[in-house]
């Protein structure tokens, strides 16, 4: 599903998926914001139990296995190297703004 948009050959042709990328962010934010003012609600029958099971701490192999997801999901430290080399004049203060 994202093997066609890394053929294109510059960030500029990314413009499109971008914004559509961002009504998407816009309206997960909505849905959360609805679900945690009880405007839709995930489980409409009491009588299901529809959460996972929460637990306070879990063994060493699962966090690690869940690290990835959070490390990729904050960041976007990986995403500076293209960035930089589509800038046309290159120059240190231009990269630090």
């Amino acid at each position: 599903s994202v093997i066609p948009f890394s053929f294109f050959h510059t960030m500029d042709d990314l413009k499109k998926t971008s914004a559509l990328a961002l009504i998407f962010v816009f309206a997960l934010a909505f849905g959360i914001i609805a679900y945690a003012y009880d405007l839709a609600d995930a489980c409409p029958d009491d009588n299901q139990d529809c959460m996972g099971d929460i637990v306070p701490f879990t063994d060493g192999p699962t966090t690690f296995s869940k690290l990835p997801i959070f490390v990729f999901a904050f960041t976007c430290h990986q995403n500076i190297f293209p960035i930089v080399n589509e800038l046309e004049n290159r120059t240190q203060e231009r990269i630090n703004r």
